[in-house]
């Protein structure tokens, strides 16, 4: 590294890795100041690929139009300060809970209590009920009959977290990333599958409450926001952008949709060009698959 650092240039790719070493001020400068848009992306670790659906999440995904747009989603909506204000009720009872369950242990005994597991419980239960709408952890999670188990479920966050934090020897060596030597890339796959199947089952019921309680339908959870954001986004779709222009342009590409067929639990969003200056249109079409093949965004607005 200090031959490599004494290059002429100051700046040098290694071989073996997609890495670049910049070893003057002025070249730092340049990548951390001058060009820093260029290099704003995350690197494409083998977590964000198969347990994020292909970098789709927020976390891992590249920095562009797709990040900024859930970044949008996030400050505007899930973690907005009036989103906030609503489910402080949640985190209040949450904390209660936890001190209720510490008084005993604490009055009857002179011995010290360790926080640590509790602390970790109520976290649990504050993300799931803020972003599942109940709780899936403890006595009162989930059932056996659910999707998942208490322990299962427990079991998943502590495995997704720990993945996202394992160095897989293709994520720096990228010609060997064939090579699961540590068995990562496996248990990312049998952990996304475990997640898609409790991604599903929540999904449908809350579809089957949105449903059951019909105009007086409130969103409770993230969930619930997002399924009636998307719901939004569909009849912005067909009524505001499929104009009589674009209908005409699109009459013989694609087949008419029934309206009682939209709903956000089965809608996928597929990218048509108009033909007309390139402009791309996004059609409602009605999908039952898996969670996988569902995008939930809107790439472009036909722009007019």
């Amino acid at each position: 590294m200090r031959a490599t650092a004494s290059f002429p240039a100051h700046v040098a790719l290694l071989r073996l890795l997609p890495v670049a070493v910049g070893s003057s001020v002025e070249v730092v400068e340049v990548l951390l100041k001058t060009q820093d848009l260029a290099y704003l992306d995350r690197p494409r670790m083998a977590c964000g690929k198969h347990t994020v659906y292909n970098y789709s999440g927020m976390l891992w995904s590249h920095y562009g139009p797709y990040r900024r747009q859930l970044r949008e989603l996030w400050v505007t909506e899930l973690l907005s300060a009036r989103q906030l204000r609503l489910t402080e009720r949640v985190r209040v009872e949450e904390v209660r809970a936890m001190l209720r369950d510490l008084h005993p242990a604490t009055s009857t005994s002179t011995t010290a209590v360790v926080l640590k597991e509790r602390l970790l419980m109520v976290t649990l239960n504050v993300i799931s009920r803020m972003v599942l709408g109940k709780k899936y952890v403890g006595e009162d999670g989930a059932r056996p009959s659910a999707a998942t188990t208490s322990e299962e479920f427990r079991w998943m966050i502590e495995e997704i977290f720990f993945l996202n934090g394992a160095l897989h020897v293709g994520d720096m060596v990228t010609w060997l990333g064939w090579l699961d030597a540590h068995g990562y890339v496996g248990r990312m796959k049998r952990l996304a599958a475990k997640f898609d199947r409790l991604i599903e089952h929540v999904l449908r019921e809350h579809g089957e409450r949105r449903r059951r309680e019909g105009d007086a339908f409130v969103p409770g959870d993230m969930v619930d926001l997002l399924l009636y954001l998307c719901l939004i986004i569909t009849y912005f779709a067909v009524t505001i952008v499929l104009t009589p222009p674009v209908v005409r342009a699109l009459r013989k590409k694609t087949k008419p949709l029934p309206v009682h067929s939209l709903g956000p639990e089965n809608i996928r969003w597929t990218n048509l060009s108009t033909g007309r200056k390139g402009n791309i249109v996004a059609i409602a079409s009605t999908q039952k698959s898996g969670l996988h093949k569902k995008v939930y965004i809107m790439a472009d607005v036909l722009r007019t």
